[in-house]
C-alpha cells in the first residue's frame, strides 16, 4: 500500500477533508492533494507530523509494502461507555493510550521479541497497581 492510499485511507477513515487535515497538519490543502495522488512525498519533519496526528509509526507511512494496522481505535460504543461512567478526560486518556500501543505494536525497530517483553512488563505493572488499589481500599 503506497503512502498515498494511506493518507487518503487515514483521513476518510477519520472523517476528514483535505482542508481539515491540512489545517490540522499546518499545511496547504495542495499538499494534501499531492500525496494523495501519488505526485509528492512529504519531507521527514511532515510525515513525522502526518504520524503523530494519525497515532501511527512513522515508517509504516513511509514503506509501500507495509499494510496500516487493522485496529487503530477502540470500538465507540465502549468509548461512550467509559465518557458516560468516567467523564470525557478518562475516555480521551484511554483512547489515545491504546492508539499509541496499537502503533508502537504494529511498527517500529524493534523486534517482536522486545515487544513481547515490553507487553509483559505492562501486565505486570497492571497486576501490581491492581493490587496496590485493593489494599487501598479501591476496586478490585
Amino acid at each position: 500500500m503506497t503512502f498515498a492510499d494511506k493518507i487518503r485511507q487515514l483521513r476518510e477513515e477519520n472523517e476528514l477533508t483535505q482542508d481539515q487535515l491540512a489545517a490540522e497538519l499546518g499545511i496547504t490543502r495542495r499538499s494534501i492533494i499531492k500525496y494523495e495522488l501519488g505526485e509528492v512525498a512529504p519531507q521527514r519533519r511532515i510525515l513525522d507530523r502526518i504520524a503523530e496526528y494519525f497515532k501511527i509509526d512513522p515508517d509504516i507511512l513511509a514503506d509501500d509494502s507495509a499494510e496500516l494496522p487493522q485496529i487503530t481505535s477502540l470500538e465507540e460504543s465502549y468509548v461512550n461507555d467509559i465518557k458516560k461512567k468516567y467523564g470525557r478526560k478518562a475516555a480521551k486518556d484511554m483512547s489515545e493510550l491504546f492508539s499509541a500501543a496499537t502503533a508502537f505494536f504494529a511498527g517500529g525497530k524493534l523486534p517482536q521479541e522486545e515487544k513481547d517483553k515490553f507487553l509483559k512488563a505492562m501486565n505486570k505493572a497492571y497486576i501490581r497497581c491492581r493490587e496496590e488499589s485493593a489494599k487501598r481500599g479501591g476496586e478490585e
